[in-house]
């Protein structure tokens, strides 16, 4: 979950346990974003959403005075566990990805077209990008005891990548899908110990670096920084 409150930068590389600032840039003017959870940039404004059980609303917000200046409705959404958001040129990307127990068979991707998000009405109608993990076997309900929560997502090339959250071995899994409507297997593509619980993603507008926030055993926060990422193949970690 990640706050508006901060924009937080990080003085390091493929380590957490570097020197880092905080810089604060403004404080939220609202009480309809209670917790927020996904960070996007664009048209010079920010925009989040709430988390899990709540409207199935884009909240767009000046980044300089905090407020909230359009509120725009996915019509045909609905708010499960959204986790994160991001966007490539022509869509903004959703992910209805928390899996805090490890049995949702439902999880998928909202993908808006930017053209749609801009109109005027403030409506618009998402494609649906349904997913699951193909080497997950089981379903059973196991609150915070899994390796299928995720919460950090990006677009990457062709592909959306998805960054499991894994509560029992304290790994990061990323697995890939499509970025076409339908109904995709997520495919493992990269594993790395980060010792802790992975809770965002996002990369850098030229795709060159990749950054994970996450918080530790001892509910310390870290970023993680991935740089040199390969072209040849999709092992992020490699």
């Amino acid at each position: 979950m990640k706050k508006v409150l901060t924009l937080i930068v990080y003085l390091f590389g493929l380590s957490p346990f570097s020197s880092h600032t905080a810089i604060k840039i403004t404080k939220l003017q609202t009480n309809t974003l209670d917790e927020n959870s996904g960070l996007l940039f664009y048209n010079n404004n920010l925009i989040t959403h709430n988390d899990s059980g709540g409207k199935a609303n884009l909240y767009e917000i000046n980044a300089t005075t905090g407020a909230v200046i359009r509120t725009v409705e996915i019509k045909n959404a609905t708010n499960i566990d959204w986790e994160d958001i991001t966007q490539d040129a022509s869509y903004i990307y959703i992910g209805d990805i928390g899996n805090n127990a490890g049995n949702r068979t439902d999880l998928k991707i909202y993908k808006i077209s930017k053209s749609d998000y801009n109109d005027s009405d403030n409506i618009a109608t998402a494609e649906v990008i349904s997913y699951s993990y193909i080497n997950q076997l089981e379903f059973t309900s196991n609150p915070n005891n899994t390796n299928w929560d995720a919460e950090g997502l990006i677009s990457y090339g062709n592909n959306l990548l998805i960054f499991t959250k894994n509560w029992i071995d304290k790994k990061v899994n990323v697995y890939s899908i499509p970025k076409t409507s339908g109904t995709h297997s997520a495919i493992l593509i990269s594993s790395h110990n980060t010792k802790g619980l992975i809770t965002g993603a996002d990369i850098s507008f030229n795709g060159n670096i990749i950054y994970l926030t996450g918080y530790s055993t001892s509910e310390a926060p870290f970023m993680y920084t991935i740089h040199g990422i390969p072209v040849i193949n999709s092992d992020i970690f490699s």
